[in-house]
């Protein structure tokens, strides 16, 4: 098999693909079907189209496409679906498109990802997974309307560094910095076990901890669904807060990275369980963050900047993330769902 197409799954040699082709030849898939051995093999050219699997078989899940039917029938069916018909209500007559809907056959697809069997996925090696992060990348970029959450977020971050800025040292800026709880409420400010991680100490901090959160917080975003994204994020950003003012309890600290490294746990975790592209991530990438909280934590980074690194909100992030994604793990094997 060539080296430059992307392994999607494998079906015995019996099974009658028919159908399946039908519908990625009207989906405009490149992809080819080639023999291995007791095996047919489906592989396409593109790792972006991967999904288009998953919306077939949701396709036939919903009766969209009926299996039974002549595989001729198949694309027929598409394309009058797309087409739109005329219906008379009251002598007039009203124009009802009905069209198969591809995006909400794609978050219908997501929404349902945990009953579908992810192996195409995990069949595929190191670099093909690789070129499949950079498929998800560009999903991030193009679907910023579905991220409003993680946009908030470093909306919030960028806010805290202007504020960092233009009124440190002044009540405003205390106000955001870090209380434990029974004195963050005594002062009337019980905000103030969450904010820190909106404040920033430089442009660079700002900018890296942004840039990560939207690679790592998208993905999550898109995978997790809304409500479960804001307990994860909310989740890590106290248990990375408090771990660090238990370190470092008479310094002022704040910044993102904490929630980054939460997002970095609960992602690794995940994958384990759900071999998904929309969750993967490089084991480089994975390697260099712990490779720069590991010289964080020895006291090498400090040498290179101003300031010191909040190493007690990495780890405590981190931990955080991981039990964030253990729970979870367990929760849906007994049948708990999350929702957008």
């Amino acid at each position: 098999m060539a080296s430059d197409w992307f392994k999607i799954a494998e079906f015995p040699k019996s099974k009658d693909l028919s159908h399946l082709e039908a519908y990625l030849a009207h989906q405009q898939v490149e992809y080819k079907i080639e023999s291995l051995g007791p095996q047919n093999v489906l592989l396409y050219r593109k790792a972006s189209d991967i999904n288009s699997f998953k919306m077939f078989l949701n396709a036939v899940n919903q009766g969209v496409i009926d299996i039974n039917a002549p595989a001729s029938e198949v694309s027929r069916a598409l394309a009058n679906a797309a087409k739109p018909s005329v219906k008379a209500s009251g002598g007039d007559a009203r124009r009802e498109t009905i069209s198969i809907d591809m995006a909400s056959a794609k978050s219908n697809a997501e929404k349902q990802r945990d009953q579908v069997e992810e192996t195409e996925f995990a069949q595929l090696d190191t670099q093909q997974r690789d070129a499949a992060f950079s498929a998800v990348n560009m999903l991030l970029i193009k679907a910023p309307a579905r991220l409003w959450l993680s946009i908030l977020f470093i909306a919030l971050g960028v806010a805290g560094f202007y504020v960092q800025e233009l009124f440190l040292n002044t009540s405003l800026f205390h106000s955001l910095t870090f209380l434990p709880l029974e004195k963050a409420v005594a002062s009337g400010q019980p905000w103030r076990i969450l904010t820190p991680a909106f404040l920033h100490f430089g442009l660079l901090h700002i900018v890296f901890n942004a840039l990560w959160l939207w690679i790592l917080g998208g993905r999550l975003e898109l995978f997790l669904g809304r409500g479960l994204y804001l307990g994860l994020f909310v989740f890590t950003a106290l248990v990375s807060n408090y771990t660090q003012f238990f370190m470092e309890p008479r310094g002022i600290f704040g910044g993102l990275s904490g929630v980054v490294y939460g997002y970095l746990g609960a992602l690794l975790v995940l994958n384990r369980t759900y071999k998904n592209p929309l969750i993967y991530i490089m084991p480089s990438l994975a390697g260099m963050m712990l490779l720069f909280l590991g010289l964080g934590v020895l006291g090498i980074i400090d040498n290179f900047m101003e300031g010191k690194v909040a190493n007690g909100a990495h780890i405590g992030g981190l931990v955080a993330g991981v039990i964030f994604g253990l729970v979870l793990t367990q929760l849906r094997k007994t049948g708990v769902k999350s929702s957008n």
